[in-house]
């Protein structure tokens, strides 16, 4: 099953959004707090599997100047034959993505010195540009409910079981990794503008406290690819749904 975007494919667009961590079975009654409510629709139980690229330097993993601030990753939703190349860059109150679907047989061309004229040439220039290559492999189980707010879609997801394995090629390997010892879900609520009210609602029933949480860092220490003189993941100062 494909993730819905928020906005078009290929194009970048911005959405606040908080990553709530929610302790053991208070994800499932969480999950099933905004589930009773409005009618959201379910998309269901997927397994979600990114590549994530970095320096030799880990520059992206030590956060070092505007790597601290913007990530580049190779996602893909189970089995399927097509897969996103994503930017995701991360200021203190926004989140814009950008992202381009390309087929799985396209990611070898992302190893090519030049980039050629196809959907992927940005991406692929980027990496270039910035001597970035691949790291490592990150899946997970998500959870997801779409909500039909008063300014579009809305979108939560609850993600747990994180896998790892270190990568060293644009290609997605078969074995699920290291499992990422963790009692934490991630929760994040996607959306547009101001955030909806059942959104508000469930972070007050539930007393969230949002909070910066990278996957790929967890799954890097996980593997032993410690960073070094990075800060922590660092505390929100700003509420979630203000």
């Amino acid at each position: 099953m494909l993730s819905p975007d928020l906005g078009p494919s290929s194009r970048a667009y911005a959405a606040r959004a908080g990553q709530p961590r929610v302790r053991g079975a208070g994800a499932t009654a969480y999950y099933d707090y905004f589930g009773e409510r409005a009618g959201p629709r379910s998309l269901g139980y997927y397994r979600t599997t990114s590549l994530y690229v970095d320096t030799a330097a880990l520059d992206v993993l030590n956060r070092r100047g505007s790597f601290g601030r913007a990530k580049l990753r190779v996602r893909r939703y189970g089995a399927a034959d097509v897969v996103f190349l994503e930017r995701k860059l991360r200021t203190r109150r926004q989140l814009v993505k950008r992202r381009t679907a390309v087929g799985v047989a396209d990611l070898g061309r992302l190893q090519a010195a030049m980039a050629g004229d196809w959907a992927g040439g940005w991406f692929q220039r980027r990496l270039s540009a910035r001597w970035l290559e691949p790291a490592c492999q990150v899946g997970y189980t998500r959870t997801a409910r779409l909500l039909e707010s008063a300014r579009g879609p809305a979108r939560l997801t609850i993600d747990a079981d994180i896998r790892a394995s270190l990568a060293d090629r644009f290609a997605f390997a078969d074995e699920p990794g290291l499992a990422v010892p963790t009692d934490l879900a991630i929760v994040e609520m996607k959306y547009s503008g101001a955030a909806p009210a059942l959104f508000r609602q469930c972070v007050e029933a539930f007393a969230l406290g949002p909070a910066l949480v990278s996957k790929y860092r967890l799954a890097m220490g996980r593997l032993g690819r410690t960073e070094i003189g990075a800060p922590p993941d660092q505390e929100i100062d700003e509420p979630l749904c203000a």
